[in-house]
């Protein structure tokens, strides 16, 4: 469809003047480049206080929440069930180590949150995020952790795919 008068144009949709309608095309061009440019460009940011991990795989979602909450458990964390696909930790509140933190951190905390997502019809993935605060001046801030930290959350990582090892069927 040609729109050849300003009624037409009016009850055109927007894709359709952007398109076939030639004085409109270079801003709504210009538009959507911005438009989709900064989309991208949110989309890739992440949280730098955040850990995020691909636990590993089992063929139900019952064996992983038990794999998963005894290896926090393990490490101090206490596991609270929030529906059938989630659950989080409560906050673990830690003594900052020194060097690997700046001077004026009191206190530090972290949490973890599990996701599980059933993938075909044989098996379901685990995924966990870690959040990383520090207090400073009073205040609770998101922080990256430090190397310590991460190397716990890999050990954590290891171990829930080692007990789970015997699951995987696909990767």
């Amino acid at each position: 469809m040609v729109v050849k008068n300003v009624e037409q144009r009016q009850r055109a949709g927007w894709f359709h003047v952007m398109v076939f309608y030639p004085r409109w095309r270079p801003y709504h061009v210009g538009l959507w480049m911005l438009v989709l440019g900064l989309a991208g460009c949110s989309g890739s940011q992440q949280a730098v206080n955040i850990y995020r991990a691909e636990l590993g795989r089992a063929p139900s979602r019952a064996l992983l929440v038990d794999v998963v909450a005894n290896a926090l458990q393990s490490y101090g964390y206490q596991p609270q069930r929030l529906s059938g696909d989630r659950f989080e930790t409560e906050w673990r509140m830690l003594t900052p180590v020194a060097g690997e933190h700046e001077p004026d951190v009191a206190r530090v905390r972290d949490r973890a949150r599990v996701t599980i997502n059933q993938r075909g019809r044989d098996f379901f993935v685990a995924r966990m995020t870690v959040d990383h605060e520090v207090l400073k001046m009073g205040q609770w801030r998101g922080q990256p952790p430090s190397d310590g930290m991460r190397k716990q959350y890999r050990t954590i990582e290891d171990e829930i795919r080692n007990q789970l090892k015997q699951y995987m069927t696909q990767h």
